[in-house]
């Protein structure tokens, strides 16, 4: 795939360092989120059956169609590497951070209507184990996301 590069944006450092945050909003076209969301599918259908239950979790394990969360994608598959290694969340990432970075990992979370329980606040960095704690979280929304249906909310806290 072929991936525009987001435009370097002065105002997107500072908000970043203001916010701790940027919303790039859209990221991709909607042509590109339908490829993207095709290629989930096919993911879902082709390689989650072969993948071990330490990087497949379900709401309810015997429930197939219960699919909560998906680890480590790009390693079993060369399109998820790609946008990882290649996509703009890497340029982006390595804008704010003002260095290279080394994308790490790349999740699905599926959170339908009607199942599953809120995720609590909290801070990535600390699951990362990283030291110095220098690192991006990226999150894409696959389909309209609003206050109602359960968009994600960064939270501000103190230095």
């Amino acid at each position: 795939m072929v991936y525009s590069a987001p435009t370097p944006d002065a105002s997107r450092l500072a908000r970043f360092e203001r916010d701790g945050y940027v919303c790039e909003n859209p990221l991709y076209p909607p042509g590109d989120i339908d490829a993207l969301n095709a290629q989930i599918a096919r993911f879902i259908r082709d390689v989650v059956p072969s993948l071990p239950d330490t990087q497949v979790y379900y709401e309810d394990k015997a429930d197939k169609t219960s699919l909560k969360q998906i680890q480590r994608m790009f390693d079993h598959d060369a399109y998820f590497r790609d946008l990882m290694e290649n996509g703009p969340a890497r340029r982006i990432a390595e804008e704010v951070l003002q260095d290279e970075v080394a994308p790490v990992n790349m999740q699905y979370f599926n959170k339908p209507a009607g199942i599953g329980q809120p995720t609590p606040p909290h801070q990535d960095g600390y699951y990362f184990h990283l030291n110095p704690c220098e690192a991006v979280t990226g999150w894409l929304a696959l389909e309209e996301v609003d206050e109602e249906n359960g968009c994600i909310h960064y939270v501000r806290g103190s230095h």
